[in-house]
Order: structure tokens, then C-alpha cells, then sequence
């Protein structure tokens, strides 16, 4: 709504957040800390988001816990790594992943302020590896090093403290509230917006600025058709309800868009058409296509890992994995499972099992000579601490302990990367490189660097830039 201003709002603030996942009360505990007056708008029944079914990763270099572990690490390897991710990304970019990099550790601390526990030991919960370290195209330019701070609890444990925060403050959250339009004077300045709850159609002023938080679009059909139209059959393990609202509505006030077709396509077990379970892969296991045959490293990127499974028959794979994976790193198969040790996912069949991989094969439906040579000679480097094969780097362990489990796998859409152009103080650009004033977007929503770093590196963009934007917003 442009230029049409309503007679009466029904509510006044200083801050209007659109979205309440992790950047929106991460931007509202900043912006009231320096005085202002914060609303946080949610379309679902409670704050949502991916930070919720996350494993609560926040990536970040130089830490006091890595210090702990005598971890030696710096935001200039951070950079690096980042880098060697995102060859393509221009000079706001790579200032950008500067800026979340010497401001990561901070972060750390910041979250620990708040009651977010982040234990001081490898592994999960922990200090672990983002995953792309241990590719050999990145680890021949970068030292592997572990930096993704997992929390104990996972990502809801920390969207509940931060929520808590949000509570503690006085900060008023209205859920089951969709956003629906930007209004804006008829200079052009955002000053609030239109809301629905309910049936019912507020508006709401926004004295300072408007913050989209609202995330990204990979529920939306239509936006997932449009952008990223070769994974449109596939289903998505996101949070339900990131259906690109903030995106549509700021491109609606000439918002710039970049890297809207970059997405962090994974591997995904289809529960139906549109809803998948992560398969984390931070096990040992090999990834064979129907023809019994692995085909890629088993610990890929996501982009090569979504782009050879569809080239695969059927555009799809198996996850083979043994009993000791099962019994010793459960949470690292399926996230999020529905059971702790997977004896609902194998009872519903999602996870198929048996005593011999020949036995194995013919559930899953695949080359039973084939699969057992395959594993065979996968065993047989494995022992030796090698995959001559494809170059893994992770998980290089004998696959021998039965039973034997065998997931379906099939491209998962995940968060795209890409999203509303903004500059480096979170201001929203429109097309002709103009900011929009009084709006601002962070996380998700926004497109960050034409890549995807590793685990954890999207919730330390939110945590540096948040801070910030509530900072620069409440100004």
C-alpha cells in the first residue's frame, strides 16, 4: 500500500519485526535494548521458523570454547573457508562474510549471555566440523577446523530462550498474525504495516522502520516453481509456513533481488509430495543408486549432492548405514526423526532393514551382487583409512556391524540462499541500488553470498547482522 494512508492504527511502534524464527526476536532484543518500542508479528500459532527443527549450529571462528579445546582458529580462516564456498560473490558479499566472521565469536558470547549452552568438548552438542571443511576441494584450500558451536537441546532450546528474552523484555509477540502488505508515505518511506488475524485486517505504524524476518519461500509453490523450477517436484524438510511472504511483499516496493535460484538442496527421506526428513549423513554410510553403485562422495556438498541425485535413475539413492551407526549417532541419520532410535521410522517402513546386505538390497530395491561388491570394496578401503574412490574425508569407517539399514533418498529442498538485496547496515535495496527507506531484512528472507558454507553459517549471519539491524533500526 503505497501512498494510501489508513485514518486510524490499531497499534503503534517504534520497530514492527515481520516474523518470529530466529533473526525476529534476535533484531527485537536488539532493538529494544537501545529503547525502543517492538512488535513482533507471527502467522503461525507459535514462534516457527528453522531454528526450531534445527540442530542449533551457529558457525563462528576464534571462540572462548575453542580456546577451551585449544582450538586455534580466526575469523581469517573463516573468510577462507567462506570464500572458497562463494567464488562467485561480489564486494558487498565477501564484506559481508568479513563482517559475520569477526563478528561470530561475539555472537557466541551474546547467546551464552542469554542461557544458550554451548558445552566445551568435539562433537554434538559442541564444537564439530560445518561439513564442507572435510571436502577435499575445500580442505586442499582451507585447514579443516572445527567451528560449528552446537547447542545443548538443539535449535529449539535456543529459540525458546531467546523467545523467553523476548518475553522478559515486555516485547509483545502477536501469533496466528500474517503480515500482508507493506504501507509506505508517498515518498516512499515504510512506515508500517497491514496485518490479518483472524479474519480481521489491522494496521499497524511502524514510527522508525520495518525489519522482514519472515524467512524464505521453499513452502511456496509457486515462488519454488519460478526460481528454482528443477527441484519443484521434490518435497522440502523446512519449517512449515516459509512461504516467501516478506520477500513478496517488499519486491512489491520494487525490492532488488540476487542468487534467487542458489538453494540448499540436501538429500531428504519423502514422508509425502511435500515433506521430507533431513538425512544428516554424519555417520559412516555410502550412497548407491538403484544400480547397487555409489556415485559421489557420501559426505557431498549439498549442491553437487542434489545435482548427481538427479541424474541418478529415478533421481534418486539409498543411504546405507550399519547397526553401530544406528545404535552410537542416532540423531545424526534422520533430523528431525520421530524417534530417538529410529524404531518408528523402521516400523512405519521409512527405514528399511535386514541381517545380510543381499537381504537388504532386495527391500530397498536394488542390485543385490552389485551392492555387495560395492560395500565390499568400500570395507576394504575403509580398514585402510582411504576412499580412493571419491576423496571422503569424513566418516571413512567399515560399514560391517548388522543388522543393515537402507533410507530412500531423494533431493530435499532446503533454505534458498538468495533472496531481498541488502547492504551492509540490513537496509533493503530496490532495483536501481536505492534503499528503501525504513526497511530493513535479515537472515533467510535476504540474500546473503551466492553459496552455502557449511552447518551453522546461515544462524551466524542472523546473529551478527540481528544484533545489528535491531541496533541500526531502532535508530
Amino acid at each position: 500500500m503505497k501512498g494510501r494512508l489508513p485514518q486510524k492504527w490499531d497499534f503503534e511502534t517504534d520497530v514492527t519485526v515481520i516474523g518470529a524464527g530466529a533473526a525476529g526476536p534476535t533484531v527485537a532484543i536488539s532493538a529494544h535494548s537501545v529503547g525502543a518500542k517492538v512488535l513482533i508479528l507471527e502467522k503461525m500459532p507459535q514462534p516457527s521458523g528453522d531454528m526450531r527443527i534445527s540442530g542449533g549450529c551457529v558457525y563462528a571462528a576464534g571462540t572462548s570454547i575453542q580456546r577451551t579445546l585449544k582450538i586455534k582458529d580466526s575469523p581469517e580462516r573463516m573468510i577462507k573457508l567462506y570464500t572458497a564456498a562463494c567464488p562467485t560473490a561480489n564486494r558487498i558479499e565477501k564484506e559481508k562474510m568479513e563482517v559475520i566472521a569477526y563478528g561470530s565469536a561475539d555472537s557466541i558470547e551474546w547467546l551464552k549471555s542469554l542461557g544458550v549452552k554451548f558445552p566445551a568438548k568435539l562433537g554434538t552438542p559442541g564444537v564439530t566440523y560445518g561439513g564442507l571443511e572435510l571436502l577435499p576441494e575445500y580442505a586442499a584450500a582451507v585447514t579443516p577446523i572445527p567451528g560449528a558451536h552446537a547447542c545443548e537441546g538443539s535449535g529449539k532450546v535456543m529459540q525458546n530462550i531467546l523467545m523467553d528474552k523476548v518475553k522478559e523484555n515486555g516485547i509483545r509477540v502477536l501469533v496466528d498474525t500474517r503480515a500482508r502488505e507493506l504501507i509506505a508515505n508517498s515518498r516512499g518511506r515504510i512506515i508500517g504495516v497491514i496485518a490479518e488475524n483472524n479474519g480481521r485486517r489491522m494496521h499497524i505504524q511502524a514510527s522508525r522502520s520495518v525489519v522482514i524476518c519472515s524467512g524464505h519461500f521453499a513452502h511456496s509453490k509457486k515462488l519454488v516453481e519460478t526460481y528454482i523450477p528443477e527441484y519443484r517436484h521434490f518435497p522440502t524438510f523446512t519449517a512449515d509456513g516459509l512461504t516467501g511472504d516478506g520477500l513478496i511483499m517488499a519486491m512489491e516496493h520494487g525490492a532488488a533481488v540476487a542468487n534467487i535460484s542458489d538453494c540448499r538442496v540436501n538429500i531428504g527421506l519423502p514422508l509425502s509430495r511435500e515433506k521430507a526428513l533431513l538425512i544428516s549423513r554424519w555417520i559412516p554410510c555410502i550412497l548407491v543408486n538403484r544400480a547397487g553403485k555409489r556415485f559421489i562422495n557420501d559426505h557431498a556438498g549439498y549442491g553437487p549432492l542434489a545435482k548427481a541425485i538427479l541424474e541418478q535413475e529415478g533421481s534418486m539413492c539409498f543411504v546405507i548405514f550399519d547397526d553401530r551407526a544406528r545404535k552410537t549417532r542416532p540423531g545424526d541419520i534422520l533430523h528431525p526423526s520421530l524417534s530417538k532410535d529410529l524404531s518408528l521410522e523402521i516400523e512405519k517402513g521409512f527405514i528399511k532393514t535386514a541381517t545380510t546386505i543381499g537381504d537388504l538390497a532386495k527391500k530397498i530395491g536394488t542390485n543385490a551382487t552389485a551392492l555387495e561388491t560395492t560395500l565390499s570394496k568400500y570395507n576394504e578401503n575403509a580398514r585402510l583409512g582411504k576412499d580412493p574412490e571419491f576423496g571422503s574425508l569424513h566418516f571413512v569407517e567399515p560399514i560391517c556391524n548388522p543388522p543393515f539399514y537402507g533410507i530412500k533418498g531423494v533431493p530435499a529442498i532446503g533454505s534458498p540462499t538468495g533472496g531481498l538485496v541488502t547492504n551492509l547496515q540490513g537496509q533493503v535495496m530496490d532495483v536501481f541500488g536505492k534503499v528503501i527507506p525504513n526497511l530493513y531484512a535479515v537472515g533467510t528472507v535476504t540474500s546473503i553470498y551466492p553459496g552455502y558454507p557449511g552447518s551453522g553459517s546461515h544462524f551466524a549471519n542472523i546473529f551478527v547482522f540481528g544484533r545489528m539491524i535491531g541496533r541500526n533500526a531502532a535508530q
